[in-house]
């Protein structure tokens, strides 16, 4: 390609996909590597890696929904949200969400069913994972899709639950109980997983 590249006289067209791949493969030989070399032409490289900071993400219902429950945290514990689809100016990667635990940044990634197989993360994720927290100075907590899901209150599971203190006085289900301790949840899990990796 460079080859190419080079004989093109700058006229080799490239697709944004074919770009965005070419950039990652040139952090992952000169970034990863720790290598002075580059395999792509200086121009080509600053090509690819502007083209692949123009990726657009949409932020999906689950992204807000953790979000939220960040947001919703008790303030002793200091965690505030910085910003959402955060742009990393070392690998042009968008980061989901950023937040700060007492002045510390962490990157959280949001991690839906696109980027797995089955349960296991499919190559482009565990790509990205990687070259974040091995080329991005703040730590990477990856959340995925099937583990925030279990806190997700249903129909299903609000009709089998048999405790009385899920309904009120007119015997109908109390929406606001079930709210209320589908957040307590979300927090606790999102807790427990900034302590497991020794965040708080």
């Amino acid at each position: 390609i460079s080859k190419r590249y080079y004989l093109s006289k700058n006229k080799f067209q490239l697709s944004h996909e074919a770009l965005s791949q070419l950039h990652q493969v040139s952090m992952w030989y000169s970034e990863e590597h720790q290598s002075n070399e580059s395999i792509l032409p200086l121009q080509l490289r600053e090509e690819c890696f502007t083209n692949f900071s123009r990726n657009a993400n949409s932020i999906s219902n689950l992204q807000r929904d953790v979000v939220e429950t960040f947001q919703s945290l008790p303030s002793y514990l200091g965690i505030s949200v910085i910003a959402e689809e955060s742009r990393c100016k070392r690998t042009g990667y968008s980061i989901d969400v950023l937040i700060a635990i007492h002045q510390r940044q962490v990157a959280v990634e949001i991690d839906g069913p696109c980027h797995f197989v089955g349960y296991s993360p499919n190559g482009a994720t565990i790509l990205k994972h990687r070259q974040l927290s091995l080329l991005e100075s703040t730590p990477l907590l990856s959340i995925p899709y099937w583990e925030w899901d279990m806190f997700n209150s249903n129909a299903t599971a609000i009709t089998n639950n048999n405790t009385n203190n899920n309904w009120n006085s007119t015997g109908n289900i109390d929406h606001y109980h079930y709210y209320n301790s589908e957040l307590k949840r979300k927090q606790a899990y999102l807790q427990e997983r900034l302590q497991q990796a020794y965040f708080l």
